[in-house]
């Protein structure tokens, strides 16, 4: 099958970008989805009556939030009922925590957070170590003893396994300190809901069949269902697909199109990166599959025959005491109480939901989540009823749930994680989404393979507002490949500064339409962005003003176009360069005297001087060197001829003529 654009994966990011190209007029299109239904991490679906959420479930804030900017104009959203201060926390022996030292230890990870924001941009470890270090600081200037001290400990670590559940990482000692700023959050509420319905809403939205159905958008037509791809060959095909995107799916089918834009999970790419892409992608790009990280955190919904907890919006939460952690990991693993149990120590509470009064939501992280996903739902039941009557039995008559169900992002082949997030990796191998992000160019410099997905995301990754984001750009990149044919009275090839000055010429001279095309993209430095300037190329150091050139350095004289530009802005710096003054070092470290390196530079400059007078004189000169470099050796080697040096002294200056060459 034929076809101009092939999406890979029909989660948001695919939908979005989807949308946004048959908005563009770009209709040729096909969806590949793996699953047999639309969404990828986006899953609502029925249970006890109600409608919850597999993966995503929350809008996480207003501005700048595409998800917020569509569904607030129809009145979609709500604030979610769980309030912070209807939380309870009990201890694993089942006695309620006083809420005084509750609020003490919540309020040490607030300010610990409050605090962060700076310190996070330069902490050379995890969020882990961040976390440990500030409450081991805490500890030791408030004279933490006794109950107090236990408490905080264990609401450290609590607070440590909810926030991996929010950076969808397997643990808090995973995550980059400095990566966490990263995460750029949208202001204002964090936690609105769907009234009804769920986040497939979205769904709609994107299609625009919310809120008109007449006006829906054919994406869903162009969708084809469990259709998982075994592999893409982006180049060096031959014949009739040269330039072209073959690829393959594990059912035999083959698609060929101009372009691909791959939405998979960062944990697909992980597992398939080697065998999915031939020919292998580019060094950058398998480096920051590899350096970007993902983990799992699943949900677990049970279902009661009547609400026994006193409030909605309420939430259980659980803290283990030290001895009871050690004491359960040895009774779990031993054969009487059947094994592995030990994943329940990760699910650190539940809470009330808003679409059912009979429903509870649980939380569990990391390789615990893995371990559930792959037990049979009557052990999940079994355990969470354990859990439950552990902690909260004496304060509450708990009923056996009739009913259970879980999500499964960690094992599921099409999904292999939930969200991403900057790990330690990120930082070691220097990575970054933009790296991720960036299009593959063939042989024939054409972009064959787009990126697109929560995790291709600057700053909103782990969303599905940032996965909408990176599904808009990457239509918008094809749209513009597209559209990009016009009409100019004047094209300027190259967009250094003899282009822009050609061009700044031409608008002065009231010729507007003109258009500078540019072919180098400096994708170490800016991102893949276009950069003007050619052989100009400034870069930035810090956030103190501080830059490199890596082209161009000095302005050569007064009086030339150059400096009456940066002149009459003054824009010229009073420093002058240093270079050529200073210390020579010789191989053997030792420093030429300064008085044979005025010596040298004095003479070189006077044979410079003479070859000046050569080309002045050309036309009259009957012989003439071949080269300035030939002309200098000569010159320089007759000068040291006519002097009484010695070897040592006639070997440093040559040392020297070396380096002014």
């Amino acid at each position: 099958m034929n076809v101009k654009v092939l999406i890979v994966g029909a989660g948001v990011a695919g939908v979005a970008a989807a949308s946004r190209l048959l908005e563009k007029g770009i209709s040729d299109i096909v969806i590949l989805e793996a699953e047999d239904r639309i969404g990828g991490r986006v899953h609502s679906t029925s249970f006890g009556g109600c409608t919850i959420d597999m993966g995503g479930q929350w809008v996480h804030g207003e501005k700048d939030n595409a998800v917020f900017e569509m569904a607030s104009p129809l009145n979609l959203l709500a604030d979610f009922a769980l309030k912070l201060e209807l939380s309870e926390f009990f201890d694993s022996s089942g006695d309620r925590v006083d809420s005084e030292l509750i609020s003490k230890g919540l309020s040490l990870i607030h300010h610990i957070n409050e605090e962060s924001a700076e310190e996070m941009k330069v902490f050379p470890g995890s969020v882990g170590d961040y976390y440990t270090k500030m409450f081991a600081k805490i500890f030791k200037e408030e004279n933490m003893q006794g109950t107090q001290h236990m408490v905080a400990k264990s609401v450290l670590e609590w607070c440590m396994k909810y926030q991996a559940s929010l950076d969808g990482s397997d643990s808090c000692f995973n995550a980059s300190g400095h990566g966490h700023v990263e995460y750029w959050t949208c202001e204002g509420n964090q936690l609105l809901c769907w009234k009804q319905g769920g986040y497939n809403t979205v769904i709609d939205l994107l299609t625009r069949k919310l809120p008109d159905p007449q006006r829906e958008l054919p994406v869903t037509s162009k969708v084809l269902l469990n259709k998982e791809v075994s592999s893409i060959s982006w180049d060096h095909l031959t014949d009739k697909n040269s330039g072209r995107v073959v690829t393959e799916c594990a059912d035999g089918s083959l698609y060929v199109s101009e372009h691909v834009i791959i939405t998979t999970s960062l944990g697909v790419l992980k597992e398939r990166v080697h065998a999915m892409f031939h020919p292998a992608l580019p060094h950058f790009k398998i480096t920051a599959i590899k350096g970007l990280g993902i983990g799992v955190v699943d949900k677990i919904f049970l279902k009661f025959p009547h609400r026994w907890w006193p409030k909605e919006g309420l939430s259980l939460n659980f803290l283990w005491t030290e001895k009871d952690t050690h004491s359960f990991n040895s009774k779990s693993s031993s054969k009487q109480y059947g094994g592995g149990k030990s994943w329940l120590q990760d699910v650190y509470g539940f809470h009330s939901i808003d679409s059912s009064s009979t429903v509870l939501l649980g939380w569990v992280i990391g390789r615990s989540a893995r371990i559930m996903e792959r037990l049979p739902e009557t052990e999940v039941l079994d355990g969470c009823m354990e859990l439950l009557h552990r902690f909260c039995g004496k304060a509450y008559n708990i009923p056996k749930a009739e009913q259970v169900t879980r999500s499964i992002w960690g094992t599921n082949p099409h999904f292999l994680g939930c969200y991403s997030y900057r790990s330690v990796d990120s930082d070691v191998l220097g990575v970054s989404a933009s790296q991720l992000a960036s299009p593959v160019v063939n042989s024939q410099g054409k972009e064959v393979l787009l990126f697109a997905g929560e995790a291709t995301s600057d700053h909103h990754y782990s969303t599905v507002h940032g996965a909408i984001e990176t599904g808009f750009r990457e239509a918008d990149r094809l749209a513009s490949l597209y559209s990009s044919t016009q009409s100019c009275d004047v094209v300027i090839v190259g967009a250094g500064v003899a282009g822009l000055a050609a061009a700044r010429t031409l608008l002065h001279s009231g010729i507007h339409n003109c258009v500078l095309l540019e072919v180098h993209k400096w994708s170490t430095y800016s991102s893949a962005q276009c950069c003007p300037g050619g052989r100009i190329l400034s870069i930035p150091l810090d956030d103190e003003g501080s830059w490199i050139e890596m082209g161009a350095q000095w302005v050569h004289g007064e009086g030339n176009a150059v400096w009456e530009l940066a002149h009459q802005r003054e824009l010229l710096s009073d420093i002058i360069s240093a270079e050529g003054e200073g210390l020579y070092l010789r191989e053997d470290g030792f420093a030429i005297p300064l008085g044979v390196v005025q010596e040298v530079s004095g003479e070189v400059a006077r044979i410079l001087e003479e070859c000046e007078n050569f080309a002045l004189e050309l036309g009259s000169q009957k012989d003439h060197p071949c080269s300035i470099g030939q002309h200098l050796n000569t010159r320089f080697r007759d000068y040291l001829d006519h002097c009484d040096y010695d070897e040592e002294g006639r070997q440093q200056r040559l040392e020297l003529l070396d380096w002014h060459s």
